[in-house]
C-alpha cells in the first residue's frame, strides 16, 4: 500500500482571506451568495429541499447518488460589499456536503481530473448588476472506488471500530411517517482510514468527518498553479488515505 497526500479546504471570500479582521468583510465569508431562497430552504422548489428528497433517486440524496434529472439553478446574487466574483464561492441555500459553486476557470481544471461520480450545473452569478457564468459540482459519494473491507470506521461518539462492507452500510432507512417523504440518513460513524482501488483527485468524504471534500496532492497543486480565489487549503490529518495497490 501506498500513503497519499489529502487536504481539504474551506471556501472563503477573498476580500476576508485578504483582510480578515476588516468588519465590512465578516458577512462574506462563507457564503459571499444569496437568492430569493436564502432562509427559505423549507420550500419545495429551493435547491436545498430538492437535492435533500430528490424524486425518482430510491431514497437517496443528491450526494448519494446523481439524480435522474435535470434542474434549473435560480439566479444568486453576490452579497454587498463584495469586491470582486471568486472561483470558489458558497451559499446557505445548499448544504455543502452536495458540493461547490465554481467559476468557468476552475471547471476546466476540475475537468482534466479523476473524480467520483459528478455533474456539472450552470449557474447564473449576479455582481454590480452584470451576468457571470459559473457552475454548481454536484459530487455523489455512492460509487467512489474505496476498497471498504480494507478502511477503517468507528462509532462517533465511543471511537470503537465498525465493520463496513459498503457503501449502504454507513446509512440507516428513515420509512415514511406523519406523510413525509422516506430517506436514507447517515449513521454516527467516522473514517478513520480509506484506501483506494482507484485514486481519486476529489474525494467526497462517505461518513460524518470533519470536512466534506478533500482534494488530491496533484489537484491541489493545479489550484494553487492557477490561483483560483476563494479558497483556503490545509493539509488533512485525518483520515489515512492509501492506494490498495
Amino acid at each position: 500500500m501506498k500513503k497519499l497526500n489529502y487536504y481539504s479546504f474551506d471556501i472563503t471570500a477573498s476580500e476576508h482571506i485578504k483582510d480578515t479582521y476588516n468588519p465590512k468583510y465578516k458577512y462574506l465569508s462563507p457564503n459571499k451568495l444569496y437568492s430569493k431562497f436564502t432562509h427559505k430552504n423549507h420550500e419545495d422548489d429551493a435547491l436545498g429541499n430538492t437535492f435533500f428528497f430528490p424524486k425518482d433517486n430510491d431514497n437517496l440524496r443528491a450526494n448519494d447518488r446523481i439524480p435522474p434529472h435535470d434542474y434549473k439553478f435560480y439566479d444568486f446574487y453576490v452579497n454587498d460589499g463584495a469586491e470582486q466574483v471568486d472561483d470558489f464561492m458558497d451559499n446557505p441555500d445548499i448544504n455543502s456536503s452536495f458540493g461547490f459553486i465554481l467559476s468557468v476557470k476552475a471547471k476546466n481544471i476540475f475537468e482534466q481530473f479523476i473524480l467520483p461520480d459528478h455533474k456539472f450545473f450552470p449557474v447564473n452569478v449576479i455582481f454590480n448588476g452584470k451576468n457571470h457564468e459559473y457552475y454548481f459540482l454536484l459530487v455523489a459519494k455512492e460509487n467512489q472506488p474505496i476498497n471498504y473491507n480494507q478502511s477503517s470506521f468507528e462509532e462517533w461518539y465511543t471511537d470503537q471500530e465498525v465493520e463496513i462492507n459498503n457503501y449502504i452500510d454507513l446509512s440507516e432507512y428513515i420509512p415514511s411517517k406523519n406523510g413525509n417523504v422516506p430517506f436514507y440518513q447517515r449513521k454516527n460513524i467516522s473514517e478513520t482510514k480509506i484506501i483506494f482501488n482507484k485514486e481519486l483527485d476529489l474525494y467526497s468524504a462517505v461518513t460524518l468527518t470533519n470536512s466534506w471534500f478533500y482534494f488530491s496532492e496533484r489537484l491541489k497543486k493545479a489550484i494553487q498553479k492557477a490561483e483560483l480565489s476563494g479558497i483556503l487549503i490545509h493539509k488533512a490529518t485525518e483520515p489515512l488515505f492509501f492506494s490498495s495497490y
